[in-house]
Protein backbone atom coordinates (compact mmCIF):
# COMPACT_ATOMS: atom_id res chain seq x y z
CA UNK A 1 0.00 0.00 0.00
CA UNK A 2 2.75 2.46 1.09
CA UNK A 3 5.79 2.59 -0.65
CA UNK A 4 8.97 5.24 -1.10
CA UNK A 5 12.56 5.07 0.37
CA UNK A 6 11.51 7.08 3.46
CA UNK A 7 9.69 4.05 4.83
CA UNK A 8 12.75 1.03 3.88
CA UNK A 9 15.19 0.84 0.45
CA UNK A 10 13.78 -1.37 -2.07
CA UNK A 11 14.42 -5.18 -0.95
CA UNK A 12 14.38 -8.53 -2.64
CA UNK A 13 12.51 -11.29 -1.00
CA UNK A 14 11.81 -12.29 2.45
CA UNK A 15 12.21 -8.70 4.22
CA UNK A 16 12.18 -7.74 7.98
CA UNK A 17 9.73 -5.14 8.94
CA UNK A 18 11.91 -4.01 11.73
CA UNK A 19 11.76 -0.23 12.24
CA UNK A 20 8.87 -0.02 9.83
CA UNK A 21 6.14 0.84 12.42
CA UNK A 22 7.87 3.34 14.01
CA UNK A 23 8.97 5.12 11.42
CA UNK A 24 4.97 5.21 10.10
CA UNK A 25 3.84 5.97 13.49
CA UNK A 26 6.15 9.09 13.49
CA UNK A 27 5.20 10.19 10.02
CA UNK A 28 1.53 10.43 11.30
CA UNK A 29 2.72 12.34 14.43
CA UNK A 30 4.52 14.86 11.99
CA UNK A 31 1.33 14.84 9.98
CA UNK A 32 -1.33 15.39 12.84
CA UNK A 33 1.38 18.50 13.86
CA UNK A 34 0.94 19.86 10.43
CA UNK A 35 -2.65 19.87 9.90
CA UNK A 36 -2.90 21.13 13.81
CA UNK A 37 -0.94 24.12 12.67
CA UNK A 38 -2.32 24.82 9.18
CA UNK A 39 -5.92 24.69 11.16
CA UNK A 40 -4.42 27.92 13.53
CA UNK A 41 -3.47 29.76 10.64
CA UNK A 42 -6.83 29.14 9.03
CA UNK A 43 -8.81 30.00 12.24
CA UNK A 44 -6.72 32.85 13.31
CA UNK A 45 -6.51 34.54 9.46
CA UNK A 46 -10.51 34.05 9.69
CA UNK A 47 -10.18 35.92 12.66
CA UNK A 48 -8.35 38.85 11.64
CA UNK A 49 -10.83 39.47 8.45
CA UNK A 50 -13.84 38.74 11.04
CA UNK A 51 -12.73 41.49 13.01
CA UNK A 52 -11.89 44.08 10.26
CA UNK A 53 -15.33 43.77 8.70
CA UNK A 54 -16.87 43.94 12.39
CA UNK A 55 -15.53 47.05 13.12
CA UNK A 56 -16.75 48.26 9.52
CA UNK A 57 -20.09 47.16 10.36
CA UNK A 58 -20.05 48.67 13.73
CA UNK A 59 -18.91 51.77 12.06
CA UNK A 60 -21.45 52.08 9.28
CA UNK A 61 -24.61 50.96 11.52
CA UNK A 62 -24.36 54.43 12.93
CA UNK A 63 -25.47 56.32 9.76
CA UNK A 64 -28.90 56.19 7.81
CA UNK A 65 -29.07 53.99 4.85
CA UNK A 66 -28.84 56.79 2.36
CA UNK A 67 -25.24 57.86 4.01
CA UNK A 68 -23.79 54.37 4.12
CA UNK A 69 -22.78 54.17 0.54
CA UNK A 70 -21.48 57.76 0.65
CA UNK A 71 -18.99 56.35 3.77
CA UNK A 72 -17.10 53.26 2.00
CA UNK A 73 -14.37 54.72 0.65
CA UNK A 74 -13.36 56.15 3.88
CA UNK A 75 -12.31 52.45 5.29
CA UNK A 76 -8.94 51.35 2.93
CA UNK A 77 -6.52 53.66 4.54
CA UNK A 78 -7.55 51.99 8.02
CA UNK A 79 -7.67 48.90 6.43
CA UNK A 80 -5.43 48.34 3.53
CA UNK A 81 -6.28 44.38 3.17
CA UNK A 82 -9.34 45.72 1.65
CA UNK A 83 -9.88 45.25 -1.79
CA UNK A 84 -13.51 46.20 -2.61
CA UNK A 85 -16.75 47.55 -0.90
CA UNK A 86 -20.46 47.48 -1.94
CA UNK A 87 -23.86 47.19 -1.08
CA UNK A 88 -26.56 44.75 -2.30
CA UNK A 89 -30.58 44.70 -1.87
CA UNK A 90 -32.45 42.11 -0.14
CA UNK A 91 -32.85 40.22 -3.18
CA UNK A 92 -29.41 39.80 -3.98
CA UNK A 93 -28.75 43.09 -6.28
CA UNK A 94 -25.87 45.04 -6.05
CA UNK A 95 -27.69 48.74 -5.50
CA UNK A 96 -24.35 50.62 -4.75
CA UNK A 97 -20.55 50.89 -7.35
CA UNK A 98 -18.18 48.88 -6.20
CA UNK A 99 -15.96 51.31 -3.99
CA UNK A 100 -12.02 50.28 -4.55
CA UNK A 101 -8.79 49.87 -2.76
CA UNK A 102 -6.63 51.55 -5.61
CA UNK A 103 -3.72 49.94 -4.36
CA UNK A 104 -5.21 46.76 -4.66
CA UNK A 105 -6.95 46.84 -7.79
CA UNK A 106 -4.10 47.46 -10.30
CA UNK A 107 -4.84 49.35 -13.54
CA UNK A 108 -2.57 46.75 -15.83
CA UNK A 109 -4.85 44.12 -14.25
CA UNK A 110 -8.25 45.56 -15.21
CA UNK A 111 -7.91 44.51 -18.71
CA UNK A 112 -9.14 40.99 -17.21
CA UNK A 113 -10.08 41.92 -13.81
CA UNK A 114 -13.18 44.73 -13.00
CA UNK A 115 -15.44 45.27 -10.62
CA UNK A 116 -18.71 44.17 -10.63
CA UNK A 117 -21.36 47.47 -11.28
CA UNK A 118 -24.46 48.67 -10.14
CA UNK A 119 -27.19 46.56 -11.01
CA UNK A 120 -24.72 43.12 -10.99
CA UNK A 121 -26.88 40.16 -9.66
CA UNK A 122 -25.52 38.37 -6.72
CA UNK A 123 -27.63 35.94 -6.25
CA UNK A 124 -26.49 33.15 -6.85
CA UNK A 125 -23.29 34.12 -5.35
CA UNK A 126 -22.21 31.76 -1.84
CA UNK A 127 -22.14 34.44 0.43
CA UNK A 128 -25.49 35.78 -0.81
CA UNK A 129 -27.40 32.69 -0.29
CA UNK A 130 -26.00 31.79 3.25
CA UNK A 131 -27.77 35.43 4.31
CA UNK A 132 -30.91 34.81 2.40
CA UNK A 133 -31.85 31.25 2.95
CA UNK A 134 -29.87 29.76 5.91
CA UNK A 135 -31.41 33.06 7.83
CA UNK A 136 -27.78 33.86 8.83
CA UNK A 137 -26.86 38.09 9.81
CA UNK A 138 -22.95 37.67 9.07
CA UNK A 139 -21.36 35.12 6.66
CA UNK A 140 -17.30 34.58 5.81
CA UNK A 141 -16.99 32.91 2.36
CA UNK A 142 -13.48 30.56 1.95
CA UNK A 143 -10.73 32.10 -0.28
CA UNK A 144 -11.16 32.58 -3.67
CA UNK A 145 -9.53 34.81 -6.97
CA UNK A 146 -11.34 37.90 -6.85
CA UNK A 147 -13.26 39.12 -10.13
CA UNK A 148 -12.41 42.66 -9.30
CA UNK A 149 -8.70 42.45 -8.38
CA UNK A 150 -7.51 38.66 -9.56
CA UNK A 151 -6.22 38.39 -5.85
CA UNK A 152 -6.92 35.86 -3.19
CA UNK A 153 -9.70 37.28 -1.30
CA UNK A 154 -12.42 36.42 1.18
CA UNK A 155 -15.94 38.14 1.53
CA UNK A 156 -17.74 39.15 4.53
CA UNK A 157 -21.38 40.08 4.42
CA UNK A 158 -23.88 40.59 6.59
CA UNK A 159 -27.03 42.70 7.21
CA UNK A 160 -27.04 46.16 8.11
CA UNK A 161 -29.04 46.96 10.96
CA UNK A 162 -30.76 50.17 9.46
CA UNK A 163 -33.75 49.26 7.42
CA UNK A 164 -35.43 51.38 5.05
CA UNK A 165 -38.90 51.26 4.47
CA UNK A 166 -38.38 47.34 4.65
CA UNK A 167 -35.45 47.13 2.59
CA UNK A 168 -32.59 45.64 4.06
CA UNK A 169 -28.88 46.22 2.67
CA UNK A 170 -26.17 43.95 2.90
CA UNK A 171 -22.92 44.63 2.94
CA UNK A 172 -20.02 43.31 0.88
CA UNK A 173 -16.35 43.85 2.05
CA UNK A 174 -13.97 41.67 -0.10
CA UNK A 175 -10.32 41.38 2.04
CA UNK A 176 -7.02 40.20 0.52
CA UNK A 177 -6.47 36.96 2.53
CA UNK A 178 -2.37 37.21 1.61
CA UNK A 179 -2.54 40.46 3.53
CA UNK A 180 -4.18 39.67 6.48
Amino acid sequence: MLQGGYFSKPQKGDTSTLGLKARIVFMASRYRRMMSERMKRVKNRRDRCQDIALSIFGELSQFPPEEVEGKLGGFFNRHPQLECLYLLNQDGVQVSETVCNLRKVAVRKQFLFQPAPKGTDHSLKEYYYALAYNHLNRYLTDPYISLASGNPCITFTGVLPQVEAGKSQILCADIDVSQV
